[in-house]
């Protein structure tokens, strides 16, 4: 697979007309996809595909994190089982378990670094400089992090202009409710973040949305329909959006995208569905009229939620135009976006689970989808495409990044077939949600996993180094928000130790470090107890001086029904030393990292509110 990855880059190199080029490509597509294919057969059983698409050693490098290891939690529960079944005996020394050294022992290189940031070892050359403060803050790790809590995430979707972050997500009994929240970016409290929520007339859970910045418009689907809601309201203080549309979508259950000329395009098997906006049908000026005919639960299939009183039953606008994809009519994608300089071309990422087809198409819309370029090199479903749309220097206006669920983000340059930079973006099995950031035009590229590492990771695109991590307080990363306006990252996570009802489990006792208490809002030592091998430790015993080394003993403050205060994942991938602040979030939150130079890096989200199981409840 690297041979033909590598025929391809050297007719790239050669200049080989472009017929033949699209030729090699197209014959090269399907022999990846069967290698592909076997990689994930009985006979190979990859969680993932491994990279193939980078050249060793050439201009085309692959970016292996190098803190990769098994996960502190599932380290641990290994240790105590062999343990107790007495094949060890007496504690393992820190150097054989290979276990990452605490926070508090390493050097900062940065005197205002967030300790919710954990720095590489020996960095070298990062790429800003005294020109581009906003790339030195993100590069330094100099920011701010609030946090809210939200609804389990599915998708998100930041407005053009900056203004409206939008959520969609599960809520409602057993998360069978769709969920439509939003913060509102262009308010004047910048202090705090802020997420509210909105009541969604949509049927089913809705897995997409999308933002129009000059209607004012969020746009969220569920299988059938595509509802708008209106937030020019919001520039009043009011804090409702408004029902605006309802499309009739059925036979296209993909993603949405805003085209221009105020055209909104939904996906579907082997073709497109446009609707115009401008002259749409609307619910009026409440919000209340019905669009198309009413329907009821038996006209409109069995819906999933609980609450189906608060289901609107327009059946809604049919679009105004379908364009087939005549060249595969089986083409299903998973995500899209526009090209970065050229916003009639499409680019296009296939759901592979469905297709079981691996490569990228860009698509010609406005030429009645023409297939004009596709582009190779991942091993399974891409799940987000974000690209330097408006960027007036650099490489910006040529470059696009994925994320996939092979574990790992790739950087293409629209000119190329094959990726320029890939990066290990999880590295374990699981997904990688990428974003490429362009502060100060400085290309900087961070990438959230879905499953293993459960944290944020910087890369310096220039530099081909990875920076730091950022602490998501234990949560796996569903997307990620980059907001050039105010320099700042936002990201939806989700707690895998919390069920469908809201509860949590697998959680024990935090064992918060010695140094960290008074700090970050935990009570002072002589405010809790110390839990040891030996029973609680007392703080008025002067004999227990010599322990107050951060030596593994566990800080445990409890409420008045004798329950730990602070709880940690049995399961999480860091320990309570990993950062420099002992943090789980304990909920699906949505976490904003705002960067600037004079950060008060002491800003830092409340501890979670998750609890340890108990036997009588």
């Amino acid at each position: 697979m690297q041979n033909i990855c590598t025929t391809i880059r050297d007719a790239e190199q050669a200049s080989l007309p472009r017929a033949q080029l699209e030729e090699l490509v197209r014959k090269a597509e399907p022999v990846l996809d069967k290698g592909i294919e076997y990689c994930y057969g009985d006979d190979m059983d990859f969680n993932s595909a491994p990279s193939f698409a980078h050249s060793n050693g050439g201009t085309s490098p692959f970016l292996k994190d190098s803190r990769t290891r098994i996960g502190s939690g599932i380290l641990e529960s290994f240790v105590t089982y062999m343990t107790k079944a007495g094949i060890l005996r007496g504690p393992i020394p820190q150097d054989v378990l290979d276990l990452p050294k605490p926070w508090n022992d390493l050097t900062a290189p940065f005197p205002n670094s967030t300790p919710l940031a954990r720095f590489y070892e020996n960095l070298r050359g990062l790429s800003y400089t005294s020109t581009t403060p906003n790339a030195k803050s993100v590069l330094q790790a100099s920011c701010e992090v609030t946090s809210d809590g939200i609804a389990n995430p599915l998708g998100m979707a930041i407005s053009s202009g900056g203004s409206i972050l939008a959520m969609t997500g599960m809520s409602g009994w057993k998360e069978r409710s769709p969920c439509l929240s939003y913060a509102w970016l262009a308010g004047h409290d910048q202090d705090h973040l802020t997420v509210r929520g909105t009541e969604v007339g949509l049927a089913n859970v809705a897995y997409h949305i999308e933002t129009d910045e000059q209607r004012k418009l969020v746009f969220i689907a569920d299988e059938d329909r595509i509802k708008s809601y209106d937030w020019s309201s919001l520039e009043t203080g009011n804090r409702d959006l408004l029902p605006k549309h309802t499309m009739r979508s059925q036979g296209f259950t993909g993603p949405l995208l805003m085209l221009p000329n105020g055209r909104l395009a939904r996906a579907g098997k082997g073709k497109v569905a446009v609707w115009g906006l401008d002259g749409l049908q609307t619910h009026g000026p409440q919000g209340t009229n019905i669009i198309g005919r009413e329907e009821d639960d038996e006209e409109g299939g069995l819906w999933s939620r609980d609450d189906y009183e608060d289901v609107e039953r327009s059946s809604g606008s049919r679009s105004n135009q379908v364009i087939q994809f005549a060249f595969d009519p089986t083409l299903k994608l998973n995500t899209w976006n526009l090209h970065p300089n050229n916003p009639s071309m499409v680019l296009c990422g296939q759901d592979s689970m469905s297709t079981r087809k691996y490569g990228m198409v860009m698509v010609d819309l406005e030429a009645g989808g023409k297939e004009v370029v596709r582009f190779l090199g991942h091993g399974a479903t891409v799940t987000k495409i974000t690209t330097g749309v408006g960027l007036e220097q650099g490489q910006g206006g040529h470059v696009f990044c994925t994320g996939c669920t092979d574990g790992m983000a790739r950087i293409y340059d629209v000119r190329q077939r094959l990726p320029v930079l890939t990066v290990e973006g999880d590295s374990g099995e699981g997904a990688c949600t990428a974003l490429l950031a362009y502060p100060d035009g400085i290309p900087v590229l961070f990438t959230g996993a879905m499953s293993t590492t459960q944290c944020i990771r910087t890369w310096d695109v220039r530099a081909k180094a990875t920076v730091y991590e950022l602490s998501t307080g234990n949560n796996e990363t569903n997307d990620l928000a980059w907001d050039g306006a105010r320099n700042t990252l936002y990201a939806s996570t989700s707690c895998p130790g919390m069920n469908r009802m809201g509860g949590t489990f697998d959680y024990r006792r935090a064992r918060i470090p010695k140094v960290q208490l008074g700090r970050f809002g935990f009570p002072s030592r002589r405010d809790g107890c110390w839990d040891g091998d030996e029973g609680d430790y007392d703080p008025e015993d002067e004999d227990d001086d010599a322990d107050m080394d951060d030596d593994g003993k566990s800080w445990v403050q409890e409420d008045d029904d004798g329950d730990a205060q602070y709880c940690w994942p049995k399961n999480a991938y860091n320990s309570e030393n990993y950062f420099g602040h002992t943090f789980d979030a304990g909920d699906h939150t949505l976490f904003r990292y705002k960067f600037c130079q004079d950060a008060n890096v002491d800003v830092t989200p409340p501890y979670g509110q998750a609890t340890v199981e108990r036997d009588d409840w």
